[in-house]
């Protein structure tokens, strides 16, 4: 503790900016409070550097920000001879602040940061990024945590976001740099993103579309963040399209839904309220950096909303009939290892290559950038990932909600035409090729013991060698943190994947389930994989699955509270 409190008094000592100088003096005496800020230091993730806002090397400020960006400058200079960084940010609290801060401090080390005039989509970063010939980018955003998160990512010079490794070593230059340091701008000064790269970005997505028009009714919601412009852009050839009004503007408070997420049902109720008094018959909401998206349709007198992996099997279906896949060279198509198994069976039908990769479209793009490297991007057809992220092109190296929009109402209007909803074409593939249902749960841990508590119970499954789960026999466990492959007799063999804290265990009858520690937030993730002849048998399959794997992790254990991914 005397550790911690000497860094709280250096915070105290040095930080100038008044509201963060106000909170240290509120929390002087809450000695949970100074541990759960002081005692570590934010970490990369999945999707990046995300963390509440507040004071401490714990928190989102000013000094954080400084100080990973100078980090990150300095292993640039070791990298790219590029001297162009591009800097993006969303409509969260203080996401243009720390912009500038970012833009500053690369200023101060040599570098020629670009920064983008309005709050603009993490997908357009990435493309940018690329086009613009820059040894890296950064987006400022949090993209569907909770108001009160900021978050920092960072991309290579692919417009890739920087894959563990990369992130691991920028963390290390980090320790080498303290949380206050002076920065001299020498009369330079940061510029502005120029608008043609913007144009060029919608020039491309739109070679994408047959941009055929369509009459049936759309209603989106951005969510309150800085999806408005940019999908109602490429969107141009949906004649009655409808914005809900209350999530139309940039909000960084986010006041119309708690978890400005597409993946809670919470944040659909203004959405669904609007379609269902003007009859839509589709609805799209993307989150606040708008990389990802989710998509519900009429049924009846009720909508439905689909999953992400449902989207996703739904888009990769239409592209491969679209782009008359037969006709390609090694057609292929990048997803996530949690990410629904029924992609190998559209696969199998068109023949395409699967080729999956760890959770993160960091890793993902990885993927494409090796392929580009061996000259096999043409027959990139599409990825994604069960969380609502899709990447439709290879304009970018990053999920692309505003590409995915317009494709999700193309698809759409293809249907309609024929009298087929998406639902009903879903349908008819599970029909045909078996019925896939993927569920996933989360368990959030607080506290500042968080991490070590979901540490423990990945270790107690690593000891546990299950024999069967739900009366399924574990036929082999993958287990990607010790590079192994585990058998029910106790063989094992080593195996060349790469390196996470992933447990995935194999059932019988094609059935999964998949365990990792979330990359950005104390949270467990499980996942489900499940193959039945109908939704009734997976359901009731994937329930047991559930209800064992609760037991199995103690899920009753103090500092667990379930919520929605």
């Amino acid at each position: 503790m005397e550790k911690v409190r000497n860094e709280y008094y250096n915070w105290l000592q040095h930080c100038i900016d008044p509201e963060l100088v106000l909170e240290l003096n509120t929390i002087k005496y809450d000695q949970q409070k100074v541990f759960e800020q002081f005692s570590e230091e934010l970490k990369f993730g999945t999707g990046g550097m995300r963390g509440i806002l507040g004071v401490g090397p714990n928190r989102m400020n000013i000094y954080t920000i400084r100080r990973i960006t100078k980090a990150f400058a300095l292993f640039l200079k070791k990298k790219n001879e590029s001297k162009k960084i591009v800097i993006g940010f969303d409509s969260r609290k203080n996401s243009k602040r720390f912009a500038y801060e970012a833009a500053d401090v690369l200023l101060a080390c040599g570098f020629e940061p670009f920064i983008f005039s309005e709050i603009i989509p993490t997908p357009i970063v990435s493309f940018v990024v690329r086009e613009f010939c820059c040894a890296g980018g950064i987006m400022v955003t949090a993209s569907h945590n909770a108001a009160f998160y900021n978050g920092f990512k960072v991309f290579g010079p692919f417009g890739t976001q920087l894959k563990d490794a990369d992130t691991n070593t920028i963390s290390k230059i980090a320790q080498t740099v303290p949380f206050f340091f002076g920065i001299d701008l020498a009369g330079r000064t940061i510029k502005t993103v120029p608008s043609f790269l913007i144009d060029d970005y919608f020039k491309v997505v739109r070679s994408f579309l047959s941009l055929t028009p369509l009459d049936f009714r759309l209603v989106y919601t951005p969510l309150n963040g800085v999806g408005n412009k940019p999908v109602k852009n490429v969107l141009s050839f949906v004649n009655d399209l409808l914005i809900v009004p209350e999530q139309e503007a940039p909000d960084s408070e986010f006041k119309t839904c708690k978890l400005p997420n597409p993946e809670d049902l919470s944040a659909w109720k203004l959405a669904l309220k609007l379609a269902q008094q003007k009859h839509a018959q589709l609805v799209l909401a993307t989150d606040p950096d708008c990389d990802r998206i989710g998509v519900a349709e009429r049924n009846g007198n009720n909508y439905h909303l689909f999953s992400g992996n449902d989207i996703g099997v739904l888009l990769l279906d239409y592209l491969c009939k679209k782009k008359k896949i037969h006709t390609h060279a090694a057609p292929f198509v990048i997803k996530s290892i949690v990410t629904t198994n029924m992609v190998e069976a559209i696969a199998k039908k068109y023949g395409l290559t699967v080729y999956s990769t760890l959770t993160g479209f960091k890793n993902i793009c990885g993927k494409m950038d090796e392929l580009a490297a061996a000259n096999m991007l043409d027959g990139f057809v599409l990825a994604f990932e069960e969380s609502f992220g899709y990447l439709c092109g290879t304009h970018a190296r990053d999920k692309d909600g505003v590409l995915a929009a317009a494709l999700v109402c193309e698809m759409a209007g293809v249907y309609y035409k024929n009298k087929e909803t998406l639902l009903k074409r879903l349908e008819r593939l599970y029909e045909e090729l078996g019925f896939y249902l993927s569920f996933a749960e989360s368990f959030v841990f607080e506290g500042a013991g968080a991490m070590e508590q979901i540490s423990k119970i990945m270790q107690r499954l690593r000891a546990g060698a299950m024999q069967n789960l739900a009366g399924l026999k574990v036929i082999r466990i993958l287990d990607y943190k010790l590079s192994k492959e585990i058998f029910p007799a106790k063989a094992e063999k080593p195996i060349d994947v790469p390196y996470s804290d992933v447990l995935i265990f194999y059932l019988e009858e094609q059935t999964q389930v998949i365990v990792r520690p979330s990359g950005t937030e104390p949270k467990l993730k499980l996942y489900y994989l499940v193959v039945a002849k109908d939704v009734v048998a997976a359901t009731a399959k994937s329930n047991c699955l559930k209800r064992q794997m609760k037991e199995i992790i103690g899920i009753c254990e103090k500092g667990i509270v379930k919520r929605g991914l």
